[in-house]
């Protein structure tokens, strides 16, 4: 988009904070795009297209994420996009992967959030 960066770049502030909190947490780049991606060929296309880019490797395609980074950017304010990663592209049970994580996430991210307002 016209005026806006190419990446949109979350706050080292909050990350330090949050990945303090829990040492599962795992940093990168994440890419926005507008479909669910199950094909191999469509990852590794996008990756080879951002290998160009030094500091930027990305490790989960969504579809939310530069949304909000837009909105902060243009607000001049801080943000975070935490992801609980549900499906794995290059798995054949994205349903069970789903159901395993559904059982999980809302409980580490719920405690995550509560433990960063906290501090």
């Amino acid at each position: 988009m016209q005026d806006y960066p190419l990446f949109f770049e979350a706050s080292k502030e909050v990350i330090d904070k949050i990945t303090s909190l829990n040492k599962d947490i795992i940093v990168g780049g994440i890419l926005t795009g507008d479909a669910f991606i199950t094909n191999q060929s469509y990852i590794k296309e996008r990756l080879d297209y951002f290998e160009t880019y030094e500091n930027f490797k990305p490790m989960v395609f969504e579809m939310e994420g530069a949304s909000i980074g837009q909105v902060c950017y243009r607000s001049k304010t801080p943000f975070v996009i935490i992801r609980y990663v549900s499906d794995v592209a290059s798995s054949t049970n994205q349903y069970g992967n789903y159901k395993e994580a559904k059982t999980t996430c809302s409980d580490v991210l719920v405690d995550v959030v509560k433990e960063y307002l906290s501090i």
